[in-house]
């Protein structure tokens, strides 16, 4: 039993490892399409247009104050104050789109599935920008 033990053990151990690992990079990369980032523009430039450009969404200071954080705190941030004179007047699905489409204007990669609205695929989604400053 001891010689089973110490020949599976090893091996589980390395299964285990892998599988957290694998969890941790699907949650940190590639949780928005190209498609729907091109819907998310779209959106941000009718309705955020008027007064952002996006360079206020992708300069230094934003990547420093949003990096490391959920998409979920980006999304309801949004959500909660914007359009201004309008907050939360649009659906989910704009206000994720726009998150997309901010994801790639900070060069966040995209992958095969659209970031989802709901809350926990947003809080699962973390926006890492890597020219972004240290804290």
């Amino acid at each position: 039993m001891a010689r089973l033990l110490s020949i599976a053990l090893p091996s589980l151990l390395l299964t285990a490892s892998a599988s957290v690992v694998a969890a941790q990079t699907a949650s940190t990369s590639g949780r928005y399409t190209l498609d729907q980032a091109t819907r998310g523009e779209a959106v941000y430039k009718r309705e955020c247009g008027e007064c952002h450009s996006v360079k206020d969404h992708s300069n230094e200071d934003f990547r420093f104050s949003w990096n490391g954080r959920s998409a979920l705190e980006l999304f309801e941030s949004i959500r909660n104050t914007m359009p201004e004179e309008n907050p939360g007047s649009l659906t989910r699905q704009q206000y994720a789109d726009i998150v997309a489409y901010l994801m790639k204007a900070n060069g966040m990669p995209s992958g095969p599935r659209p970031l989802a609205p709901d809350s926990a695929a947003l809080r699962a989604a973390r926006l890492e920008v890597k020219e972004a400053r240290q804290r």
